[in-house]
């Protein structure tokens, strides 16, 4: 794992040259956009997913906290699922009943796609400390500029 924090640049050159498909860019960008764990994405299906609405439900029966989250779908993220069509009703089929060898194929495809686009490997928890790291950062500096 890298200490240090990857740019904003960064992270966009993953999703451009590091994943290879709509579902990886898909999977990976909820992570980003919503700091959502990856347990609750593995579970999401369609009908979860509003994109007309801008909102996704990640229901309670999946978090940590047993609640139902209502997240909103910020628009990087939105181009990213009207890319992607899953064929059933889980957003995300090849991993749903997968357990810890779902986990490890997951960290597999994040791993080469590190790799594809020359940045340090990262685990698939990195999404969720990004996001809030820049969401501190922002926010400090929003207070600073006051």
């Amino acid at each position: 794992m890298t200490a240090n924090l990857w740019t904003a640049e960064q992270m966009d050159h993953l999703f451009e040259t590091g994943f290879l498909t709509h579902r990886d860019r898909a999977f990976f960008g909820i992570l980003r956009y919503l700091g959502a764990r990856q347990r609750t994405v593995i579970r999401l299906t369609v009908q979860d997913v509003n994109l007309i609405g801008g909102l996704i439900i990640c229901s309670g029966d999946f978090s940590k906290t047993g609640e139902t989250h209502y997240c909103t779908i910020p628009e990087p993220l939105q181009r990213l699922l009207e890319c992607y069509h899953p064929q059933i009703e889980a957003l995300f089929p090849d991993w749903i009943e997968g357990g810890s060898r779902s986990h490890l194929q997951i960290s597999r495809i994040l791993q080469e796609a590190c790799l594809r686009a020359d940045l340090p490997y990262v685990g698939v928890h990195y999404f969720r400390r990004w996001l809030y790291q820049n969401l501190l950062q922002n926010a400090q500096a929003g207070e600073s500029g006051q």
